[in-house]
């Protein structure tokens, strides 16, 4: 399971995402779409925890990823 709860993240002052929520069950497929720039790499190093959120947090399972 993928819960991603109230998750802001941006890079020198200019936001990719803000309160961003997602909830994913196992089995369930989902597709990330968007233009160059737009996040999509880096809510999926989030999610694989090579980078924290600022503000909210991301459970995988029953690991709870947070700042």
């Amino acid at each position: 399971m993928l819960t991603i709860i109230n998750v802001t993240f941006g890079y020198n002052n200019q936001p990719l995402f803000n309160d961003l929520n997602l909830s994913m069950e196992h089995g369930e497929f989902i597709f990330l779409i968007g233009k160059s720039g737009s996040g999509k790499s880096t809510l999926l190093q989030m999610i694989y925890m090579n980078l924290f959120p600022q503000i909210g947090n991301i459970q995988v399972d029953s690991i709870i990823h947070q700042l």
